[in-house]
């Protein structure tokens, strides 16, 4: 007997709805909508016979229940991952990383490209001087650009 999805929730004595969370549930529908009784009342048997065992075990109903859960937010997961809305940590670490050694790298040719354009009155005693501030600023800021890197991962 073949039935529509008013039909069978009228026989079957379940709202559309109800019906609509058991085809979510892997009750049979054919590719027009309609439904085989033979094999909706065979399906049926089956989940109740399945329900049933997890009925009498209220733990391993709990643990199948988590289960669910869990597989649909990995689901979500692999989805949004797909799409790229989410990145692999390891990657922006990477990234972040590479970003600082080419910071530090410029920072630390600073010196030296001030050096040369430092007044040639200016006594050795003061480049000395101030190359070693200028040193102690660009360590200050490789410092806070490592210690703001790790507040962003501790974040995340």
């Amino acid at each position: 007997i073949i039935l529509e999805k008013k039909e069978l929730a009228a026989q079957s004595g379940l709202s559309v709805r109800h019906i609509n969370r058991l085809i979510a549930r892997g009750l049979p529908c054919e590719p027009g909508g309609d439904f085989i009784l033979e094999k909706v009342q065979l399906w049926r048997r089956e989940n109740l016979r399945q329900r049933s065992k997890t009925a009498n075990n209220p733990e391993l109903a709990y643990w199948k229940n988590e289960l669910v859960k869990e597989q649909s937010k990995l689901l979500a997961l692999k989805r949004r991952q797909t799409t790229g809305e989410l990145i692999d940590l390891d990657e922006v670490c990477r990234s972040d990383v590479r970003k600082i050694a080419t910071v530090k790298v410029l920072l630390e040719q600073i010196p030296d490209r001030v050096l040369g354009h430092l007044p040639k009155s200016l006594s050795a005693e003061k480049k000395k001087e101030f190359l070693k501030n200028l040193q102690e600023l660009i360590e200050d800021t490789l410092f806070t650009l490592a210690k703001q890197e790790l507040g962003a991962l501790d974040a995340n």
